[in-house]
């Protein structure tokens, strides 16, 4: 009966635009539009700027083991050259950029500190500077170091600079992450979120201020080989304080690994299930609080009846006294014990 009275509940469809999270490597491009970052200068000097894993005399060499796609292009800038700069295009809602960064060396002549400014679109350009940490000779793989989100959805060009140094800088880009929005619905998609990662680099801002990676957020993409990616980094945001952050994608980690994205419609089936529990709430309440005062309203009676019985009429002992007025007869009950006779006229008188 409950269920019949209950109104139809119309609820919202939740639905999100499709975004696909896409990878530009540093060799092979973007796969699906097959552009690819622009290195430039190729040579000065007369000899070639940009290096990568096939370079067999550079003093930093990275494990391909834990490079994206086994590749990487690394340079180091000298004052003595003018600009140096890698110009990704890319159309999309959001960027990601991740560098190779190089820390302590046995070689004091090595370079291992590394700055350059990102620049995107006509956006004043934002520095980034990873200071070497000197207690460990490890490189660092994947990490963050620029990201823009909240773009909108259109062709964008971001340039990775160095210029106007007077000191030498390691730059090594890796690989770059950019989200699509194609605007087609989709449900929500939950990924969990690993342990956080190795410390990453300071950031300083168009005034000079510095900001730390502090913000945690996820991106799932798809290389090159068509492996799933799983990265831990830091997410760079305005802050005077450094703390730990992640970017995760699913599937490779720096092991090479896979994972497998999870699809979680929880969040939907969980809000149906809520706003039906709250409407029958809702329904029920109001029927209970009507029944219970009913309830009580009969209580209340039944103990007034109990308290104030109903006197029912019984058989009347009506005795005639002399010079007696009809007004003045007594009305009284017989007694239990002895039945009450009404004779005839004519016995009463023999009887007296």
């Amino acid at each position: 009966m409950l269920l019949r009275a209950l109104p139809v509940l119309s609820l919202p469809c939740l639905a999100l635009a499709a975004i696909f999270n896409r990878t530009i490597d540093d060799a092979a491009g973007d796969p699906v539009t097959g552009r690819k970052p622009t290195f430039s200068p190729r040579m000065a000097a007369g000899y070639q700027v940009w290096q990568n894993q096939a370079c067999t005399d550079c003093a930093i060499r990275p494990d391909l083991g834990h490079a994206f796609g086994n590749s990487y292009t690394e340079t180091t800038y000298n004052p003595r050259m003018e600009r140096i700069s890698i110009s990704i295009p890319f159309e999309g809602t959001a960027i990601y950029i991740f560098f190779i960064l190089a820390n302590g060396v046995s070689n004091p002549d090595v370079t291992t500190l590394t700055e350059c400014k990102f620049a995107l679109d006509s956006e004043p350009p934002v520095r980034y500077q990873h200071t070497p940490n000197p207690a460990t000779s490890e490189l660092s793989y994947n990490q963050l170091v620029y990201n823009r989100t909240n773009l909108p959805q259109r062709e964008h060009v971001l340039n990775i600079i160095a210029e106007g140094y007077a000191y030498p800088v390691y730059i090594n880009f890796d690989y770059a992450i950019y989200s699509y929005d194609d605007g087609s619905p989709q449900p929500p998609i939950t990924t969990p979120v690993p342990p956080a990662g190795p410390s990453g680099g300071a950031v300083g801002g168009s005034n000079g201020t510095t900001m730390a990676s502090t913000f945690t957020t996820i991106v799932r993409t798809t290389g090159p080989d068509g492996r799933s990616i799983t990265v831990t980094q830091y997410m760079l945001a305005e802050t005077t304080a450094t703390s730990t952050t992640q970017l995760e994608t699913d599937g490779f980690n720096t092991d090479n690994s896979s994972r497998t994205s999870r699809l979680s419609i929880g969040a939907i089936v969980g809000g149906v299930i809520a706003a039906v529990a709250l409407l029958i709430v809702l329904v029920l309440l109001p029927i209970c609080l009507l029944r219970r005062k009913r309830s009580l309203q009969s209580r209340k009676q039944l103990t007034r009846e109990a308290d104030h019985p109903r006197l029912r009429p019984g058989p009347l002992n009506v005795s005639e006294r002399e010079n007696s007025s009809p007004s003045s007869s007594i009305l009284s009950s017989p007694s239990p014990c002895k039945p009450f006779y009404l004779g005839r006229p004519h016995e009463q008188k023999r009887r007296s």
